[in-house]
């Protein structure tokens, strides 16, 4: 692509790329946002996961201490 901004990193010439469009815009339903988060999870690294979960648990019990149950309801 000639007129591609010199930031930005060359598009991936993968059949994903290919699937996804030119904008990644299949992301952007709930089944393309669905396949992306399951393909992001397939290559993260086991050490990655576990951060991942330190950090998702971390937030969870933030929300517990804080009074938030998920029903709409502030402290």
């Amino acid at each position: 692509m000639a007129d591609q901004h010199p930031d930005m990193p060359p598009a991936a010439d993968t059949a994903a790329a290919a699937a996804n469009g030119p904008d990644g815009w299949d992301a952007c339903t709930w089944d393309g946002a669905r396949r992306d988060v399951l393909h992001r999870a397939a290559r993260m690294t086991f050490r990655e996961k576990l951060l991942w979960l330190e950090e998702a648990t971390r937030l969870a019990l933030r929300f517990h201490d804080r009074g938030h149950d998920g029903a709409g309801r502030s402290p």
